[in-house]
This record gives structure tokens, sequence and C-alpha cells, in this order.
């Protein structure tokens, strides 16, 4: 009975240890992808305009258009306010003081201010530029990103684990500076 069991058990951990990482990716990709729908859902989530990519499993809904018609491109600065937030709505980062104060992550040391970066550079996770991508100058969005396009299997602690999909609240404002004189933040 011993020698079956361990026979069982070799069978299951050499089944398992087949399985591909894109695999992987792909059953925790399907897994976030439900739980935001389940967020939108439980959270009576509702905007102007959506927007779905069910193969990257990006959700972007609208909550305001300004129908500008103004994209931000490559190499532009770009100013974006944001609040960033888990699938629990615990907030864990914002640009917004009153937010940070309200959400009890209010840190003295930091200015709260919109984050200002060069756009599609690499300066912040993949996701929040894909978000900011479909955005208008002037829109408000709840972007709902994948962990694969935010911190990954990897995380970012100790605020984020890993494998964490993530929310942002955002808004891409007016000044777009098309100078690449000033470092990224």
């Amino acid at each position: 009975m011993k020698r079956l069991s361990v026979v069982i058990l070799s069978f299951f951990l050499l089944a398992t240890g087949c399985i591909s990482d894109q695999e992987n990716a792909d059953v925790i990709l399907q897994r976030e992808i439900q739980a935001f729908e389940k967020y939108i859902a439980d959270n009576n989530v509702t905007g102007v305009k959506e927007e779905r990519d069910p193969g990257l499993g990006f959700i972007f809904i609208w909550k305001e258009t300004s129908e500008s018609g103004v994209k931000p491109v490559p190499g532009q600065r770009v100013t974006v306010d944001y609040v960033g937030k888990f699938l629990e709505n615990v907030v864990f980062d914002t640009s917004k003081e009153a937010v940070a104060k309200a959400n009890n992550i209010f840190n003295a040391n930091r200015i709260y201010e919109p984050l200002t970066y060069t756009f599609n550079a690499g300066s912040v996770i993949p996701g929040f530029d894909f978000a900011v991508s479909k955005m208008d100058i002037g829109d408000k969005i709840l972007a709902f990103i994948p962990s694969l396009y935010a911190y990954g299997r990897a995380g970012s602690p100790p605020v984020i684990g890993g494998n964490t999909p993530l929310i942002f609240e955002l808004e891409l404002l007016p000044t777009i500076l098309e100078e690449e004189d000033e470092s990224d933040d």
C-alpha cells in the first residue's frame, strides 16, 4: 500500500511539473477575469463607455469621456491623477492627498500630486501605460489590470503580493509636455 501511494504521488508530481508557465499564466488570467467580473457586478460598476480585451484580460470602464480626440503618443510627457486599489477595495497608492488620508495610507514625507512621466517608455507598469493609451486627454476611467501587466508573479513587496490584479482610477490631465529633458518620475 505504501508503495502504491509513493507511485501515485510521484505520478502527480511529474504530471504537475509538466504544466508549462504559459498554461499556469492562462489559468491565473482566467481566474483574474472572473474576479474582475465579480467585482464589477458586486459593486454595480457602470460607466458611459467600456472596452474589454478578453485575450489580455483588461477591462476599461469610462466614468467620463472628454471627447477631446487627443491621445498621448509614445515619448510624450503625460500627467495622470490616479488611485490604485486591490479587488477588496483597499487603496494601496494614490496621487491624491485626500484619498491617502481617507484610506489611512497618508505619508507626510510624500508630495501628493499628479504623476508626470514619459508615456510608453517603461517607467510605469505595462498595464498603466496600456490604460493611458486608451484614453483621450480629459477622460476618467476605471482600469482593471491583470497581474501579468502589473507586478506579475513577484509582486512589489511588501505592499503588493505576487499575482495580484489591480484596479486604477485614472484621469488623463490636459497637460502633455513634449520635452524629454526631465528624468522620469
